[in-house]
């Protein structure tokens, strides 16, 4: 059975942007294998590539990316020039800027249970998440989609 990817994981593959994968896709479409799947809220079909008509770098990229999963693949993309905080002494900036500090803490564990969260429904689940810890333009902003 044939994978396919979203034309923007394609290009993301690739290392290209969307509009060349597009591009790419419209001149070679003999040689890139493509599905269209209509897309569930309304607009544009969505156009889905075939992994195997990607180069072969792209293919590999996928399949470490398959292999590794997501979080590993983020640290992979990390900047090679480091965050302000990454030489800040922590037990200085805690004791300086504790409210600031606690309140980061709660938003990383709320944002880890949301990202851990598998259930139905995700949007109503991350608007209680988002009333809870009182970030009412969060909530409203996931509201609207």
């Amino acid at each position: 059975m044939e994978q396919y990817v979203t034309l923007e994981e394609a290009a993301e593959f690739e290392s290209i942007k969307y509009n060349t994968m597009v591009q790419r896709v419209i001149r070679n479409s003999n040689d890139i294998s493509t599905k269209t799947i209509p897309n569930g809220i309304g607009g544009k079909d969505r156009v889905l590539v075939a992994i195997e008509s990607l180069s072969k770098n792209a293919q590999r990229v996928y399949k470490k990316q398959q292999s590794l999963g997501i979080d590993e693949m983020i640290i992979d993309k990390a900047p090679e020039e480091l965050p302000w905080y990454v030489n800040v002494d922590i037990e200085w900036y805690i004791n300086k800027y504790s409210k600031h500090y606690y309140k980061a803490v709660e938003l990383s564990k709320a944002i880890q249970q949301f990202l851990d969260y598998r259930g139905n429904n995700r949007t109503d689940y991350a608007n209680a998440v988002a009333g809870k810890l009182c970030i009412q333009k969060y909530a409203d902003a996931v509201s609207r989609r």
